[in-house]
């Protein structure tokens, strides 16, 4: 088992556990993909968690479940857009939009061979490229 991949399934154990207790303290269904990819996509905030998230979000959006490449792809495009409006408005702090490409890239690079992966990627790239 490679080292990505095992670093991905620990950030989704954390995810998870951090879910099920966020569910026990707001008390919302984060089941739903319309409830946890809004909150799922802030965790992009964070450096240490860019490339998981991302690779999470673009495996979602190429996922077989039409309604969950839509919901996927919308929470991504609302939170670059709400980034890019924030970096416009003279936004203080980390949040900024330039680390997609070079992250969608670690995506492209890590997951080379698997075409399931590959498409759904240059898909977010070209729904983020009007972002940018």
């Amino acid at each position: 088992m490679s080292k990505f991949v095992f670093l991905c399934m620990l950030l989704l154990l954390i995810l998870a556990v951090g879910l099920t207790l966020t569910v026990l303290i707001i008390g919302t269904c984060l089941q739903a993909p319309g409830d946890s990819f809004p909150r799922l996509v802030q965790f992009l905030n964070f450096p240490e968690y860019r490339l998981f998230v991302l690779s999470g979000i673009v495996i979602s959006v190429g996922g077989l479940a039409d309604s969950l490449g839509k919901v996927s792809s919308q929470a991504l495009l609302d939170f670059l857009q709400a980034a890019s409006v924030e970096n416009l408005n003279g936004a203080s702090g980390d949040i900024h939009i330039s680390w997609l490409g070079g992250e969608l890239l670690h995506v492209l690079k890590n997951f080379a061979r698997n075409d399931r992966v590959i498409i759904p990627a240059l898909k977010v790239f070209i729904i983020s490229v009007p972002v940018y």
